[in-house]
């Protein structure tokens, strides 16, 4: 009954609909709400592969398989990269490119969180050096354990990132 006179009379509506807030939004707005929640939990679902992959860096390291090391690192910062897009509201289009996804970082750079906006040197920075090291992983022994190492400390500053913008954001 009560839904009923609100349909019916738009004067009495409007007084309600900001009382209520987004019980009355509209349907353009309510789908650009379901894809910002939708990319949201992409940004958490992304993280927590990261998180995970990034706990058997150590044990690669340990085995010595170097290679698998910095190729994990990649998919850990694809995971990362992909999840800090998706929390600003960018969708990545499903790339794996790291330079892709650091250029869509670069190019949608104001809708940043500030904890982005200010890694973005070392982003760029570590990015690149990551696909490189990446781009040698079939030439036997190119990737040495100094290599895997730091691969590993990329890995942690890049989770921990993701973890400070995605989880504990207050931006």
């Amino acid at each position: 009954m009560f839904y009923q006179c609100i349909k019916c009379d738009s004067r009495k509506r409007a007084p309600l609909e900001k009382q209520l807030g987004k019980v009355f939004m509209s349907k353009k707005n309510q789908e650009e709400e379901m894809a910002l929640a939708a990319l949201y939990e992409s940004s958490i679902a992304g993280l927590t592969r990261a998180e995970k992959r990034h706990k058997t860096l150590p044990i690669l390291l340990v085995e010595k398989d170097f290679t698998d090391v910095v190729r994990q690192t990649g998919e850990i910062y694809n995971f990362c990269l992909s999840g800090l897009l998706h929390f600003s509201g960018i969708d990545s289009g499903g790339t794996a490119d790291l330079k892709e996804m650091i250029s869509l970082l670069d190019e949608n750079s104001a809708r940043m969180p500030k904890l982005v906006k200010e890694n973005m040197r070392r982003l760029r920075d570590t990015t690149q050096r990551l696909v490189a090291k990446i781009e040698r992983e079939n030439v036997p022994d190119a990737i040495s354990k100094e290599d895997a190492v730091r691969a590993m400390d990329w890995a942690d500053k890049i989770v921990l990132l993701a973890q400070n913008v995605i989880k504990d954001y207050d931006d």
